[in-house]
């Protein structure tokens, strides 16, 4: 007879598969050195394409069950046109998900169970910083405030405020982090020799074939038209 396994899940988080990652970075502490990375595409004005897929985690690449995409962009007031959440909207949201999930997972560990979770994000930015009218502005935001609603019991309140201090996006904004900016050309395409040849076809059109290294076997033209596929004060409270 078979013998069926159940998950132990505490807060929604499957205890299993975090403590075989805490037991293996107990024995190897290397295995805890991860680089997280998104690719960013800009599309148009403000409007930008950001893609995630994969990360490398516990000595190996690791992929999410599916690619995920988001978009960024300005309110027209900034010159965008609206078809995404703005990046510093986009930061809020990164901070109050982080925040919320290292709550709520370290809580689970210590056997404190949260029935629900809700928060309201707000941050100042003074514009006159960014956009340049004023150079002793800060351009970023100079204070953010996280208000949390627990349905938890009263006296882990104290705890769980506690716990917030291990989201790394928190730890992230609070302490100085160093970002690195690079910028160079995009390499263009080399365009391979071709030469055109002429197919008779067997109702007496005329097809023109162009061939290249790329495409040993041509690559025809009907009616000489192409065929192919198109430092931060962070407040929290609870």
């Amino acid at each position: 007879m078979a013998t069926t396994h159940t998950k132990t899940v505490t807060n929604g988080v499957d205890m299993e598969s975090l403590g075989k990652t805490v037991k293996a970075i107990q024995k190897d502490p290397s295995l805890g050195k991860s680089t997280f990375r998104i690719r960013n595409r800009w599309v148009s004005g403000g409007h930008n394409q950001t893609t995630v897929g994969s990360f490398h985690s516990l000595g190996d690449k690791q992929y999410h069950q599916q690619n995920f995409e988001m978009h960024a962009d300005e309110p027209p007031a900034l010159g965008g046109t609206d078809q995404g959440a703005n990046p510093v909207e986009h930061l809020l949201n990164a901070l109050a998900g982080c925040v919320t999930t290292s709550m709520v997972a370290h809580a689970a560990v210590r056997g404190i169970p949260v029935e629900e979770v809700t928060s309201q994000v707000e941050g100042d930015i003074d514009l006159n910083g960014f956009l340049g009218l004023d150079p002793k502005t800060p351009k970023g935001y100079q204070n953010i405030r996280i208000k949390f609603k627990f349905k938890a019991a009263k006296e882990d309140l104290p705890k769980l405020r506690e716990l917030a201090e291990f989201s790394p996006v928190y730890n992230t904004l609070t302490h100085s982090t160093h970002v690195d900016i690079q910028i160079e050309p995009k390499k263009k395409i080399r365009s391979l020799p071709v030469t055109p040849d002429l197919i008779r076809g067997s109702d007496g059109s005329v097809k023109t074939t162009m061939r290249d290294s790329q495409y040993p076997h041509g690559r025809a033209f009907a009616s000489n038209k192409l065929l192919q596929p198109k430092k931060l004060g962070v407040d929290t409270k609870i």
